[in-house]
């Protein structure tokens, strides 16, 4: 469920968290419970790509949602200038929680956490590189 934004929540942590804002408005959708779809490393950047879909769906959602019929909301983050990555596991479901927090280099570090998988990794630029929605027919509506 999203929360009102707090002084320095995840979203200030990331480039072009407007798209989110957007959609949720003063409210910060949390990254608890999230459902972890694809991990994507890329040599370019070195980058790291989660896609993920979140726990809360906005309300009200915007109207070409509504008239879609979608329930679920879908973040690719992307974590460009990758300095450490570890991946610990991984399953074909994976519903965990997402943290993010600046390092005292400033550098921010991103967690991930679920049943047999940990994914930790440390980047100098992340961003919100999409936030799509779709009907996920396991949510109830």
């Amino acid at each position: 469920m999203p929360t009102t934004r707090p002084q320095g929540s995840w979203l200030d942590l990331v480039d072009r968290a407007q798209a989110l804002q957007a959609i949720f408005g003063p409210a910060v959708p949390a990254l608890e419970g999230v459902s972890l779809h694809e991990v994507g490393l890329h040599r370019d950047g070195p980058s790291l790509t989660l896609r993920f879909d979140l726990a809360a769906y906005p309300d009200p959602a915007p109207p070409k949602w509504r008239a879609a019929a979608h329930n679920t909301v879908q973040v690719r983050l992307v974590l460009a200038g990758v300095t450490a990555v570890e991946v610990d596991g991984f399953a074909t479901t994976l519903q965990g929680d997402l943290t993010l927090v600046r390092a005292p280099d400033g550098q921010v570090v991103v967690s991930f956490a679920a049943e047999g998988c940990a994914i930790r990794c440390t980047a100098r630029f992340p961003r919100i590189d999409a936030v799509t929605a779709y009907t996920d027919a396991s949510r109830a509506n």
